[in-house]
């Protein structure tokens, strides 16, 4: 009974309280976190963040060695926490500067620059270009922005947004904003019957095929094949829905009402075909209903009421948002609603899931707990998805990034036994480079795999590290080298795990990636190409069309 805890009205109207006892009627209660910072969940989904202020964590970053680290920690775990959670609240925050909010944005990659977007021009009050200023007030910022449908934002640029910020400068009563999680509304149409029936977050073929009726007198194609075309710009489309980039979760992208313009049709389980067909307005109208429904029928969509100082961080490639009516009362009758956003650009443009077959790839038959010995790891190549210019390196997180476009449950491959390795192996030498796998060499020579097993648990014989270059080798260093790949003929190397770069002052010539003398004799520079592994059970390899032995 000593242990504290959070506890909240679930209707989320009024902040947070803190109780000796997590009991009380018509409260949310839940254990407070050890943590620098606290998370306390929202019902529904996202978190309140409690115990850190934007303005004063942007002056750590100014700070002195200890501080600067001690909010790099932070960040890393606000990015990761912003993909489970999908938005973060971040309350009392008093009166951001808009330098500070820039700074803030900038830890998460590159803040897009606002006056790029051509559905709105730059407002005289707006102090810099990466900033966009809204209210109910024409003359303090721009108005009717946000209320003409669900959207994401950055659905009139070539690559969405990938993180929406926004500070409540001045909150007003009823200037509400609507949230709603991407990944559920994706479930819920598949649930209605507008998609494909068995891929569920993961990449096709699927097992069954589903014709799909949108209403009683209209059949339309399934909505995987949906191409959203913006209504601002028709030379943006993008796949309706596709994969998280990060996490691998179904999404979406949308601008709906008059940010959209008429869908178009494609063929994803025939990607060869050039083309897709711009749709009626009547197919598009009723494919825009569809989505409406699927949004409330989640029962997810939060109103969010804003008060002052509030700051709200979005997932913004997760979650959509509305602005209500009521954030267009006039400053008259209501009081002065003034709201700045800051938007980090993203990175990917969006892209359907690779088509699992036509991938370079390899199965191996593993006994399933049940013995039934039908179920599979299949390790994919997706050296021809990712499309590296020479010399261009990813780190290994970001390749694992790469593997959950396959499936949520994908990640790197690891070659836990000889079979494994054998089959990882043939897939690397028929591709002819060398590939991440999902391997950690720390302290040098012990192995420990991303699903928490180690290469003495499985391996009998000696590991198969690349001999002739004395594998491994922690070349620049002890604990240089502490992640790996793949190379010729199934030989593992140690690597850094992001791409290298000379240490300052060091005259040492450092190439960013992997010199490898391959299997045809010659030594070259080469990428690092992501080698993603998936269990899949009960058959389900064979039914898809993998090369997989019974």
């Amino acid at each position: 009974l000593a242990h504290y805890f959070v506890c909240y009205p679930t209707d989320l109207q009024m902040p947070a309280i803190e109780m000796k006892l997590g009991l009380y009627l018509g409260l949310a209660c839940l254990p407070w976190s050890d943590a620098e910072f606290k998370l306390l969940p929202i019902p529904g989904f996202g978190s309140e963040v409690r115990g850190l202020l934007i303005s004063d964590f942007v002056k750590k970053l100014q700070g002195n060695a200890s501080e600067r680290a001690e909010a790099v920690a932070d960040k890393r775990r606000l990015e990761r926490r912003l993909h489970t959670e999908r938005m973060l609240l971040f309350r009392e925050q008093g009166d951001i500067s808009w330098q500070d909010q820039v700074a803030f944005s900038a830890l998460f990659g590159k803040v897009f620059n606002e006056t790029m977007h051509v559905n709105r021009a730059k407002h005289p009050k707006v102090p810099d270009d990466r900033v966009a200023v809204f209210s109910n007030d024409k003359n303090e910022g721009a108005s009717g922005v946000g209320t003409e449908g669900w959207h994401v934002d950055g659905n009139v640029v070539q690559v969405p947004h990938a993180i929406t910020l926004i500070h409540a400068v001045s909150a007003v009563n009823g200037g509400d904003t609507f949230f709603v999680p991407l990944r559920e509304v994706v479930q819920e149409l598949r649930q209605r019957g507008h998609l494909r029936g068995t891929c569920n977050e993961r990449a096709p073929p699927c097992l069954d095929k589903t014709r799909v009726r949108i209403s009683n007198n209209l059949s339309v194609a399934p909505l995987d094949d949906v191409i959203f075309q913006s209504g601002h710009v028709d030379t943006i489309k993008h796949p309706l829905i596709y994969p998280h980039p990060v996490t691998g979760h179904d999404t979406m992208i949308f601008g709906l009402g008059k940010l959209s313009g008429k869908y178009r049709r494609g063929c994803y389980l025939q990607p060869s075909l050039p083309t897709s067909r711009e749709m009626s307005k009547d197919d598009t109208d009723k494919v825009i209903a569809a989505i409406h429904d699927a949004i409330y029928g989640t029962q997810l969509a939060m109103r969010f009421r804003w008060a002052s100082g509030d700051f709200v961080m979005v997932d913004n490639l997760a979650v959509a948002h509305l602005a209500s009516d009521g954030t267009q009362a006039s400053s008259e009758s209501i009081g002065l609603r003034l709201m700045r956003r800051t938007t980090v650009q993203g990175v990917k443009v969006p892209k359907k899931r690779p088509i699992m077959h036509t991938l370079p790839h390899e199965c191996v038959a593993e006994s399933s707990d049940s013995g039934s010995g039908s179920d599979h790891y299949c390790v994919f190549s997706l050296a021809g998805e990712t499309n590296y210019a020479v010399g261009e390196f990813d780190s290994r997180d970001t390749a694992r990034d790469h593997c959950r476009t396959l499936s949520p449950a994908a990640d790197l491959a690891m070659p836990t036994s000889k079979a494994r390795n054998d089959v990882m192996g043939h897939v690397v030498s028929t591709v002819g480079s060398p590939h991440w796998i999902g391997g950690n060499d720390y302290p040098n020579g012990h192995v420990s795999w991303l699903d928490g097993s180690y290469s003495e648990d499985n391996w009998d014989s000696t590991p198969p590290w690349h001999q002739p270059s004395g594998q491994p080798n922690d070349c620049d260093g002890p604990g240089t080298e502490t992640c790996m790949f793949m190379g010729p003929h199934g030989a593992w190397f140690d690597f850094a795990c992001e791409p290298k770069v000379p240490m300052p002052g060091s005259n040492k010539t450092i190439t960013p990636g992997p010199e490898v003398t391959w299997e045809d004799g010659v030594r070259r520079m080469y990428n690092l190409y992501p080698l993603c592994g998936l269990f899949l059970k009960d058959g389900e390899a064979q039914a898809l069309g993998l090369r997989a032995e019974l």
